[in-house]
């Protein structure tokens, strides 16, 4: 059995533990939800529900299939669809509901699902950041007809890129196997660039670097010396760019076989880290981040609404703590024309007022007590530019 097979069914008996589900492998994870929404019937008139708080390239996913995307304002407390809103956007062409895992917290599933069937929808689980949480004892990504997971550099498990999709319908799995069959190898060079990246990345990946290491990895993107997550064309216009269907190489797959071994470990050592943002929060009398009792949250990041994001930001960057500003936008990283997308500026203000203050802090391996000291103490020190904030819907 090859290495991308192995990967696969690793990954598919931690999301179905029960074994009634298929893993199917791809390029990156925004390939997987193409792939999973062309296996699902996604046509050209078609109109698939979406959260107005998320990465522009789902969006995209759904207007490379020719269909429309109908964005729904989100919860302000957990930054995933608000369920109370879908009914009202569902019409006579709406055919899926993608319900997002936001910074490692799922969306309310069981009323998601309940709404699609009544419907007859299909539900897509966006799990690029919630690989590890459960939803009322479910493991992230084994709800509704079909999800995927992210390999990102910055993801709970990472492979460089990569991405996979998950079903349990043998008629889902199948199509999405004859898809995989279809797509593109990855070219030697393009293999040989990612297996550098992967060494760099190892070597070079440290808190007190991740200013200087972003920029000059985003600059090399742009330039076409780095495998980078997006391409220009991708967060420019929703225009479906040269090389994007894809499948995963054996490069990927061999390093996302280790990752899954050490993947337990990983959820220990964020949910923990976690733990000393939240207390610090408190100490600080500001509330931190939702945690509802029906799910478990992989927390990928530590979200955190400040009033001031720019300030906070720089304050970070001169002192050299890593702090995300992910997301902030309702379709990240895009900053204007988002009606290129389909996206009415105003039509989901909960989610605006929330990318305008959204930040997030490390909860890596390497976020040892050393980092995280420093970033508590960073925390401490600019409370000023943290509280005022509850009137945004709360952190």
């Amino acid at each position: 059995m090859d290495s991308i097979r192995q990967f696969e069914n690793a990954l598919a008996a931690r999301v179905f533990p029960d074994g009634h589900g298929e893993a199917i492998a791809f390029w990156k994870g925004r390939v997987a939800l193409y792939a999973i929404l062309k296996a699902l019937g996604i046509k050209p008139g078609d109109e698939v529900i979406l959260p107005a708080y998320t990465c522009v390239v789902v969006p995209n996913a759904i207007i490379y299939c020719g269909a429309k995307p109908v964005y729904v304002d989100i919860n302000p407390r957990t930054w995933t669809l608000d369920t109370g809103r879908i009914e009202a956007h569902i019409t006579p062409h709406t055919r899926a509901i993608i319900a997002q895992n936001t910074f490692g917290l799922s969306a309310d599933l069981d009323l998601v699902v309940d709404i699609a069937a009544k419907h007859h929808l299909h539900v897509v689980e966006d799990c690029a950041h919630g690989l590890g949480g459960t939803y009322k004892g479910r493991p992230n990504g084994s709800t509704g007809s079909a999800s995927f997971v992210s390999f990102q550099w910055n993801k709970t498990i990472t492979t460089g890129l990569g991405g996979m999709a998950f079903a349990s319908s043998e008629t889902t799995v199948r199509l999405l196997r004859d898809l995989q069959d279809q797509a593109a190898s990855v070219p030697r060079r393009v293999q040989a660039q990612l297996r550098a990246q992967q060494v760099a990345h190892s070597l070079l990946s440290k808190p007190r670097m991740y200013w200087a290491i972003m920029q000059s990895y985003r600059s090399l993107s742009r330039l076409g010396l780095a495998v980078g997550s997006s391409s220009a064309i991708e967060t420019e216009s929703p225009s479906l760019p040269p090389d994007y269907f894809r499948q995963i190489c054996s490069v990927q797959s061999k390093l996302g076989l280790r990752a899954i071994e050490d993947l337990s470990r990983q959820l220990t050592h964020r949910i923990a880290v976690a733990r000393q943002y939240r207390q610090c929060l408190l100490s600080l009398g500001v509330e931190p981040c939702y945690e509802p009792d029906n799910a478990s949250h992989s927390y990928l990041r530590f979200p955190l609404l400040v009033s001031d994001r720019r300030a906070f930001m720089s304050a970070a960057q001169r002192r050299g703590i890593e702090i995300g500003d992910w997301l902030n936008s309702p379709l990240h990283p895009v900053q204007s024309n988002l009606e290129r997308w389909g996206y009415v500026p105003g039509s989901a203000p909960i989610a605006e007022r929330t990318a305008a203050r959204m930040v997030n802090l490390p909860t890596h391996s390497r976020t040892d007590g050393n980092v995280l000291r420093r970033n508590i103490a960073f925390l401490r020190e600019n409370v000023g530019l943290i509280r005022e904030r509850q009137d945004s819907g709360g952190s």
